[in-house]
């Protein structure tokens, strides 16, 4: 890519995301996922000790919200630099590893969205085969397995381990067929605190710390293939980023985008990467593409930013527990950290001093202006280039989104999402978005099939079939009818009923086939509370499950003294399971009320064994 390429990229702009709600507190070393219109955030270090609360943000509603799953006495206990990771079909995250302020921890934990819930999927090595507890080490989910890949366990590593979500089981990646010499390079050096990202079927990683100094190399491992080949690009025309360590890295599209980290001091620039994918005709050729570093211009903020871009990290130990950079106390790595490398500065990131460094917008400037930056860059002195800790402000009071490192990033549509941190001297909970890719500006229109197929079946127009219930003809479309399995054997199914135009219906009433089939055309409806019994009924004789299930939800809501009895005698005769045991729930905790009634009486009457299996339960 040529010298000037960041000129093909348009001006970027770092926001304040809009929030209600409380936020998490300030801290650094946590995760972060997106899942279907949330993002969620788990644990981390808060300056003081590692917490295990669990956030989510509604991109839609703009709000936090601190969850309480349903199950408190499953749940993972605090720790920080863990990983997470969201399948989105699942509808589940998953959480491996992490320091928990005394040792390493190998757990493996999902939590369900939908309900609310975490469960330990496994614990440790004596479990049988599986990584060895660790931290700073970096994840992706692919298809239905999750990968782990390196780390440190009291060594730096470079193993990469794979869970199948199907089988339940861990199972390491074999190379032990390469040579030493293959293995130094096929395979990237041992690390911690790298970025893994995933685009198609391949695991990007990049930069990360192996205990000497930080790294600036750029692997791609072919989840296909199971092959590692090392990316390589035009170091000279683009603008790669420095070495560095504990920064994000995210996919949206062909790009990767690389926000932050710290290089020896903590960083704010932001850099794409154009994935140029393998040729048609060879598919298994590993990516190439060009770096470049994004320009980014005014910032809209009316809240506080961190300290500025380029902030050193304080000079001696730290006294905290843990650090941001490396790790002290129990959990020290072995290796004396080169010199050169700042990593004793690095260290000092976990001190529990908090000095706060924050900037406000002068009130004096004019209405509706901001922050004003120039290109997103960290301070200090770079010999790649020769930035310095002033750059990225131009005139009084400007400045960039605050430098820091240990943070998370996430991608929502077209938006990368920043949360937390560390800048060197504080922990963070400022919360920004970048657009990184411009959203259409057509509007599209709402979708009108729907409305569309229910005209259809009002004017009878292209029908093929007429169903006859009740003496009323009613005509209707053989091709939607289909999506019920009833009527699905009876046109297929070689009845002679398939070869009919007509067909009477004597399942039910007139009004409940209408519902039926208004369901079947819209996949939505309206169920008035004195018919709900009779749809549910028929939804089970057409084999209509999902209107089976609404029709429950619609009768559960409606449960009272002097129809319980009758709805549990409707949901056993129809195997509704859900709706028997709630019912039935019902009756045993009203017991004397409900037996004194009609309806009551009526289910002695022509169910027996179900009366007497509710005087067992009493």
């Amino acid at each position: 890519m040529a010298g000037n390429s960041q000129d093909a990229l348009p001006l970027r702009v770092w926001r304040d995301v809009v929030a209600t709600g409380s936020p998490p507190c300030r801290r650094s070393l946590h995760v972060a996922v997106t899942l279907r219109e949330h993002m969620y955030v788990f644990g981390g270090y808060d300056g003081g000790s590692r917490v295990n609360d669990f956030f989510r943000y509604d991109f839609k509603a703009r709000k936090w919200e601190n969850l309480t799953p349903t199950n408190t006495h499953d749940y993972p206990n605090a720790r920080d630099r863990h990983v997470a990771v969201a399948h989105e079909r699942r509808n589940c995250i998953y959480l491996f590893g992490g320091y928990d302020g005394n040792s390493r921890v190998s757990d493996f934990w999902q939590y369900d969205a939908e309900k609310n819930e975490w469960s330990i999927l496994w614990r440790d090595p004596s479990e049988g085969v599986g990584p060895s507890a660790r931290h700073s080490h970096s994840g992706i989910v692919f298809e239905d397995s999750v990968y782990i890949f390196a780390g440190y366990d009291g060594n730096y590593r470079n193993d990469l381990w794979q869970y199948d979500l199907d089988t339940k089981r861990w199972s390491q990646q074999d190379f032990s067929h390469l040579t030493q010499r293959d293995m130094t390079q096929s395979l990237p050096r041992a690390r911690y605190r790298t970025s893994a990202s995933c685009w198609r079927d391949r695991m990007l990683v990049f930069g990360g710390h192996d205990g000497q100094r930080h790294l600036d190399d750029f692997w791609e491992f072919n989840l296909s293939s199971r092959v590692w080949t090392q990316i390589v690009y035009d170091s000279s025309g683009g603008s790669p980023p420095m070495a560095r360590d504990s920064h994000a890295a995210v996919v949206l599209g062909d790009s990767l985008y690389l926000f932050g980290g710290s290089t020896g001091i903590a960083r704010n620039d932001l850099f794409h990467f154009l994935i140029k994918p393998p040729p048609a005709n060879n598919p298994e050729e590993p990516v190439t593409g060009d770096w470049t570093k994004v320009k980014i211009g005014a910032i809209h903020s009316t809240a506080h930013v961190g300290a500025g871009a380029g902030t050193p990290l304080r000079d001696g130990r730290g006294s905290g527990p843990a650090s941001d950079a490396g790790s002290l106390g129990t959990d020290r790595p072995s290796t004396a950290p080169a010199p050169a490398d700042r990593l004793a500065l690095l260290q000092q990131a976990y001190s529990n001093e908090g000095m706060s460094d924050t900037h406000r917008l002068p009130t004096d400037r004019p209405a509706g202006s901001g922050w004003i930056g120039l290109t997103s860059g960290g301070g200090g002195n770079s010999a790649r280039s020769g930035e310095s800790a002033a750059q990225g402000a131009t005139g009084s009071g400007s400045f960039q989104v605050a430098a820091r490192f240990c943070h998370t990033g996430v991608v929502w549509r077209t938006s990368l999402f920043v949360f937390g941190g560390y800048d060197g001297q504080t922990r963070l909970n400022d919360f920004k978005q970048v657009r990184l890719e411009e959203e259409t500006l057509v509007e599209i229109p709402p979708s009108t099939i729907l409305g569309d197929l229910k005209e259809f079946l009002d004017s009878g127009d292209f029908a093929d079939v007429e169903f006859v219930v009740d003496g009323e003809v009613i005509r209707a479309h053989k091709m939607v009818c289909a999506r019920c399995s009833y009527f699905r054997t009876l046109f297929l199914g070689g009845f002679a009923e398939s070869t009919k135009k007509r067909v009477e219906i004597q399942l039910c009433s007139k009004e409940v086939f209408k519902s039926l089939l208004q369901y079947l055309y819209t996949d939505n409806l309206e169920i008035p509370l004195d018919q709900a019994m009779d749809v549910f009924v028929a939804a089970d004789q057409f084999g209509i499950d999902r209107l089976k299930v609404l029709c429950e939800s619609r009768i559960l809501k409606s449960i009272d003294v002097e129809n319980a009895a009758s709805i549990l005698q409707a949901a056993d005769q129809h195997n509704a399971v859900g709706l028997r045991s709630r019912c039935l729930d019902f009756l045993l905790r009203n017991f004397d009320q409900v037996s004194r009634t009609e309806s009551f009486e009526q289910m002695a009457k022509a169910n027996v064994n179900l009366v007497i299996e509710v005087l067992r339960k009493r």
